[in-house]
């Protein structure tokens, strides 16, 4: 399955291939996630706000040997959660040539100049590259492929398109 990864505001910071018990193991579901604490701001009796004074600074410690003790790692308290973005496991993995891809594209009304604009869109140098070389270059493609994902998500297209995308194809 495909999930977006969310900030603790809802904000998409990454989209990823994994399995549901991965997500289980690896990610607070929503309902866990506490609400962020922002404390209330404190004033004088002026009206002046004041400033939190801050926490000073830890006093080493040492061991017996006079190693110095390393304290731990602090805990960050960035909470993320997920949402599924594509269940592509419960779809059956087709594999038909690029050529039957382009004419099914075509004959659903996607025209290949907006998969090309797709892809000269793509951001990262290297990925825009090697989805290129697919597009281009590849002899087969698979609805589970990284290209398809990526493509499918900047044509907005579904889950169910894509599916419908690849059985026209292999009828061709």
């Amino acid at each position: 399955m495909r999930f977006e990864i969310l900030d603790i505001n809802g904000n998409v910071i990454n989209t990823i291939k994994a399995s549901a018990e991965f997500m289980a193991a690896n990610f607070p579901p929503a309902d866990i996630i506490p609400e962020p604490v922002i404390p209330d701001p404190v004033y004088d009796a002026d009206g002046n706000l004041v400033e939190p004074v801050p926490a000073p600074e830890p006093v080493p410690e040492y061991d017996i040997d006079g190693n110095l003790i390393e304290p731990p790692a602090p805990v960050y308290e960035t909470y993320v959660q997920y949402r599924v973005v594509a269940e592509t496991d419960t779809a059956p993995v087709l594999t038909v040539s690029m050529a039957q891809a382009q004419k099914a594209l075509v004959l659903s009304g996607v025209a290949l100049s907006s998969v090309q604009a797709a892809l000269e869109a793509i951001v990262d140098p290297t990925e825009r590259e090697l989805a290129l070389i697919d597009w281009n270059k590849s002899p087969t493609v698979s609805s589970d492929s990284d290209l398809v994902v990526s493509m499918a998500e900047a044509l907005s297209l579904t889950a169910d398109d894509v599916t419908a995308l690849f059985e026209l194809a292999e009828s061709l």
